[in-house]
């Protein structure tokens, strides 16, 4: 499947992708789907020659444009969601950076046939951010899913108030990959030596005040991306820490940005099913008072069954499944390897699980309003700053060239 020569390289794009001055047409988008796509992600993610894995990235998001398939924030829906202009479902949050491509599929097939809109992709930082989000474009394009693709940045963890300079670093990597939801996880600043929930979370809302305003500084123009905040369900003094942090990121955020938007949802992290009582009073308050939607992330897979069962009738707007069914596919390790009919089986096994789950949480049948609320914007990778000239089509002859 990998290919060696130019002559590879155009026999892949042949009647059915065009590079044309920057422009990418797409020829006959069934046999890209069919034919050739799941060959240009594994040369996208296998080729030695960084240029090459680069263009095909690029290649492959810009093809997905043209299939209405797009990188996108979930702001305006965390918006609906927190005021209750939408009906009451959760969203599932899920890490895929193992077996990316396949995974994804399943779960596309699934959107597509139980109509969701809502479903959060989430990295922690482990693989790089525009193979995991070329694999999840070109997953959907595959399926011929049809929409916004969320996929969001959970790599943001602050250790020290030092961590800004490169947290913004690793925030603008993660906005020029197509992640526009991004969840900073302060917690590790909360001093609970000093006197008073104010003063204890000080330094946490001051950094992510900070950090929320590069990203709004750095940004796609029209993408707002949507930003969140990750706190500990097992806290004692959750609702006060929660009033404190919100009220002073507001007041450092506004200073800094002025009257944009600034956070999008809370996250609580839990360790199972016990914690999740608690933390209905901090999501209360969350909408009540400001209008937060919240999520809840789990720490302990083992309770994923007992959470999913208590979150579906508890006040929450998302659930983050961790490696949710990772376990099957991690059986198959040499996915690339195995005979076709072989992969769409097992695409087709887990894209069921998906379908039940995505009903089970309401989440079915939500495309419509989900494109009602989002803002769509057609992006594309940064150009590369090195070996790049006149135009994509001036790239790719370069990279035909290379290849010999």
């Amino acid at each position: 499947m990998l290919f060696y020569r130019a002559s590879g390289l155009e026999a892949l794009l042949r009647d059915c992708l065009e590079v044309r001055g920057n422009e990418v047409r797409i020829v006959d988008a069934h046999r890209l789907r069919k034919e050739r796509l799941d060959a240009l992600v594994y040369n996208a993610l296998s080729q030695p020659e960084e240029s090459v894995r680069y263009f095909l990235c690029w290649l492959i998001r810009q093809a997905a444009s043209g299939c209405a398939v797009y990188p996108a924030s979930l702001a305006g829906w965390y918006t609906k969601v927190g005021r209750g202009q939408a009906p009451q479902c959760v969203i599932p949050a899920v890490n895929l950076q193992d077996l990316t491509y396949a995974m994804g599929r399943a779960a596309f097939r699934a959107a597509r046939e139980t109509g969701s809109g809502a479903l959060v992709f989430s990295l922690n930082g482990t693989s790089p951010p525009v193979d995991y989000a070329t694999c999840l474009l070109a997953a959907a394009l595959r399926e011929g899913y049809e929409g916004p693709v969320f996929l969001e940045a959970d790599w943001l963890r602050a250790e020290s108030v030092e961590d800004l300079s490169s947290l913004q670093e690793r925030a603008e990597e993660a906005l020029a990959a197509g992640f526009f939801n991004l969840l900073f996880d302060p917690r590790r600043l909360f001093d609970l030596t000093l006197p008073d929930p104010t003063s204890q979370v000080q330094a946490a809302y001051a950094l992510c005040a900070e950090l929320a305003g590069a990203v709004r500084r750095s940004e796609p123009k029209g993408v707002g991306s949507a930003i969140g905040v990750r706190f500990d369900g097992a806290d004692p003094d959750l609702v006060p820490h929660l009033r404190a942090f919100v009220e002073g990121f507001t007041g450092e955020f506004t200073r800094r940005a002025g009257h944009v938007p600034g956070l999008s949802k809370l996250e609580l992290c839990v360790r199972g099913a016990a914690d999740l009582p608690g933390g209905v009073d901090f999501a209360e308050v969350a909408r009540r008072e400001y209008f937060l939607p919240t999520g809840v992330g789990l720490k302990d897979a083992s309770a994923l069954e007992e959470v999913v069962e208590t979150a579906e009738n508890l006040p929450f707007a998302e659930l983050r499944l961790g490696e949710w069914l990772k376990e099957r596919l991690l059986a198959q390790p040499q996915w690339w390897d195995l005979p076709q009919e072989r992969q769409e089986a097992l695409v087709a096994e887990l894209a069921a699980e998906w379908a039940a789950l995505l009903k089970r949480l309401k989440a079915a049948d939500t495309i419509h309003l989900v494109l009602a609320s989002v803002a769509i914007q057609q992006t594309e990778l940064p150009r590369p700053t090195e070996g790049y000239h006149q135009d994509a089509e001036t790239y790719y002859r370069d990279i035909l060239d290379r290849l010999g």
